[in-house]
């Protein structure tokens, strides 16, 4: 309805010992030949995504946290599509961890690059802050 479209992210804790996760991840998105998308990137806000302050997450191994990455559709057509995501995490004391995923979703839906480019009338992606649930990732909680 309002045009914005998610993506959500599970994190999981692939290691042996507890993790601590803070803040926003610093997110970059890639196109088809790896080149880098110019978005603007704004913690938190939007249709879907929570705007409250980060929490600190402890993540126990196997546990999961979870961010939002929100878009507008494209009025003007699509430039480029996202194909890849890379999303670095802000852990707590000063170490992070980055990991790159495709993209599923393509298109004026997607997290894709709008004609018009920084003209576009929403070219900014919304991200919300480290979460321990899906819920509370988003503002329509």
């Amino acid at each position: 309805m309002t045009g914005e479209h998610a993506v959500m992210y599970a994190l999981t804790n692939r290691g042996s010992v507890s993790c601590t996760l803070t803040g926003y991840p610093q997110v970059t998105l890639y196109d088809t030949t790896g080149a880098v998308l110019p978005f603007r990137y704004a913690k938190g806000g939007g249709a879907y995504v929570t705007a409250t302050k980060p929490v600190t997450v402890v993540l126990a191994p196997r546990a999961s946290a979870y961010v939002l990455v929100a878009k507008y559709r494209c009025d003007l057509g699509v430039a480029r599509n996202a194909t890849a995501i890379r999303l670095t995490l802000p852990a707590a004391h000063g170490t992070s961890f980055a990991g790159h995923e495709a993209v599923a979703i393509s298109g004026s839906t997607g997290l894709s690059y709008c004609r018009g480019g920084r003209h576009d009338p929403r070219p900014a992606i919304a991200v919300s802050p480290v979460e321990p649930t899906q819920q509370a990732t988003g503002s329509l909680s």
